[in-house]
């Protein structure tokens, strides 16, 4: 069994990582993909790759030789597609296939695909297949004060999109992807809809210590948007909470 001491020190540095930590939205943008010119490719469907980090559309066109010329399109990570309702069942390898893409600055062989066009319907690399019933209003916060939790929970996706003045682009909201690409809407802005929590004091991660070396640390709490609170006590039970900030 561990120690009182690990485990407090374990669940301290828990509650300062609930605390510092922010939302992140890290990418590596469109690697070597050239974004400024857009191509149309059309061929053959010859195999489909759902894996992570990106999937893969495999193709044969016609090469400036007139024979066969094998290509793959980047697409989505697997675990995107396959939330968004997409399985390899719905590319059927011979099909005819029309992409539209960006080319790869150094490999005649590679594209990233932003839409497809397989069995007479055309789909966008960012489109969802499958749906959900509504939910029920939700109070945003229960009669105590506290934020109310309950109830099924959901991200908005979102996309790489780049803006007029180019880039590499940013990752925005889907409702918002028309907006940003077209000007309308600024990156500050679309941050602004959702500012980020304030980063939590140095003193107050200070005071969390504090309380965990007088009591035993139980855990922590959020009873916030930017606030915590600290559950203390010793081996026979939780003996108070304390917010912080």
């Amino acid at each position: 069994m561990r120690s009182r001491p690990v485990v407090q020190r374990r669940l301290l540095s828990a509650a300062a990582l609930l605390v510092l930590s922010g939302p992140a939205a890290a990418h590596h943008g469109f690697g070597l993909f050239d974004m400024t010119k857009a191509v149309e490719y059309s061929g053959t469907l010859t195999g489909m790759e759902l894996v992570n980090p990106h999937s893969y559309m495999h193709f044969d066109v016609v090469g400036p030789d007139g024979k066969p010329f094998s290509m793959r399109c980047e697409m989505r990570a697997a675990t995107l597609i396959k939330r968004s309702g997409w399985s390899t069942e719905m590319f059927v390898p011979g099909m005819h296939v029309v992409i539209e893409g960006h080319p790869h600055r150094d490999d005649p062989h590679s594209c990233y695909l932003e839409s497809f066009t397989l069995g007479g319907k055309t789909v966008d690399r960012n489109d969802q297949f499958t749906t959900s019933a509504p939910t029920k209003p939700r109070e945003p916060r229960l009669p105590s004060g506290e934020p109310n939790l309950s109830g099924d929970w959901a991200v908005e996706q979102a996309v790489l999109t780049v803006p007029p003045s180019g880039g590499r682009g940013d990752l925005v909201p889907k409702s918002l992807r028309d907006a940003y690409a077209k000007g309308d809407i600024t990156l500050e802005q679309i941050r602004a809809r959702n500012p980020a929590p304030a980063r939590r004091r140095q003193s107050d991660i200070t005071a969390i210590g504090d309380m965990a070396g007088g009591a035993g640390l139980v855990g922590a709490q959020v009873i916030g948007a930017d606030r915590l609170a600290v559950v203390y006590g010793d081996e026979h039970g939780m003996a108070g909470r304390e917010p912080i900030g």
